[in-house]
């Protein structure tokens, strides 16, 4: 009777889980309702599944046989929770900061994200403590210098945003300005970029700004983010 509870249990939990995460992306909720729903019943989940793995060496012990239910609410339990884990080890030793800029002494300032961000979002002001954090941790984010001209450049961002299939929030002019949302892969949180193209000397500039709309750490996103698409748009057209 409990090995069949415990299953029943863990089940759920795993199907609350999934559940959350669906509703998360398909609705682009920034409240963190559906989040914490997510995280609880993988926590609980793995709980049920430590208790699974106790009653059945209790079992063994006792040399009472093992019903079946109690390692697959083991596997089934833990396997959500080894998933996330092995998707954010790469950023747990990221630091406390979900704001991140090529130009930490001139960064490109949004215009359309604060339109399309919830009040609880979090804040676009980049204040020196975020500033000194980045400088001491992510040295090699740095403009991007082309040999092209500015048109050039901004036909680059153009193409390599409609590769990525980012959603365009919008376009200024003077200097040039791009603004776009991307998603984050497991869960879909929602990151605002903005890509900027000014003249430099003998060719184009192109400084990227990426920053969280949820969360206190970003566990490295943004900066992974633009690295990679600096190195697009250098290796485009």
């Amino acid at each position: 009777m409990l090995s069949k509870w415990l299953f029943r249990l863990v089940c759920l939990c795993v199907v609350i889980a999934a559940l959350a995460v669906f509703l998360m992306r398909i609705t682009g909720a920034e409240n963190m309702q559906f989040f914490a729903a997510a995280r609880y019943s993988l926590m609980l989940a793995a709980l049920l599944a430590i208790v699974s793995a106790l009653t059945a060496l209790v079992y063994l012990v006792r040399k009472k046989p093992v019903s079946n239910r109690l390692l697959y609410a083991l596997l089934i339990g833990l396997s959500p929770v080894a998933l996330v884990a092995v998707l954010i080890s790469d950023g747990v030793d990221a630091p406390m900061i979900h704001d991140i800029s090529t130009d930490l002494d001139n960064p490109p300032v949004f215009a359309f994200a604060p339109q399309d961000r919830q009040p609880t979002s979090n804040s676009l002001a980049l204040d020196e403590k975020v500033i000194s954090i980045q400088r001491a941790n992510y040295s090699e984010i740095r403009p991007l210098r082309l040999d092209v001209s500015v048109e050039q450049a901004i036909e680059k961002v153009e193409a390599v945003v409609a590769d990525l299939g980012w959603q365009v929030l919008g376009r200024s002019s003077g200097p040039y300005q791009i603004e776009v949302v991307d998603r984050t892969a497991l869960m879909g949180f929602k990151d605002d970029v903005a890509i900027r193209v000014t003249g430099g000397a003998g060719g184009a500039v192109i400084d990227v700004r990426s920053a969280s709309r949820v969360g206190r750490s970003d566990l490295g996103a943004n900066a992974l983010r633009i690295a990679e698409l600096l190195a697009l748009l250098e290796g485009c057209c």
